[in-house]
């Protein structure tokens, strides 16, 4: 009996002086991923028409890369158009750049 009074006393004395039983320690490793991506987009078209004939060859649009956030809507159109004789002659450029950058950063504990 005297035992567990001792243990008692010793565990009241230990909790009022705010005196920690355990310790914790965590361990935390970071993982990082970054990215960067960079595209260019260049399309050319040219055209003859006259009496009763066309030709138009090159599509503007060409493919959009899957890569390096380019936005289509955003390239920059040049042309001209012109007429000499019978004959139309035309011209067109479209160009245009994207890129895209990111940083993930996970700690698991």
């Amino acid at each position: 009996m005297a035992r567990v009074l001792v243990a008692l006393i010793a565990l009241t004395v230990c909790l009022a002086a705010g005196e920690a039983f355990g310790q914790y320690s965590a361990i935390a490793t970071p993982f990082g991923n970054a990215s960067d991506s960079f595209s260019e987009n260049i399309g050319i078209g040219w055209g003859v028409s006259g009496r009763n004939f066309f030709f138009n060859n090159g599509g503007l649009g060409g493919a959009v890369p899957p890569f390096g956030g380019h936005d289509p809507g955003a390239d920059a159109n040049f042309g001209f158009n012109t007429r000499a004789g019978g004959l139309n002659f035309s011209f067109n450029l479209r160009a245009g750049q994207g890129n895209s950058r990111s940083f993930t950063s996970e700690t698991p504990t």
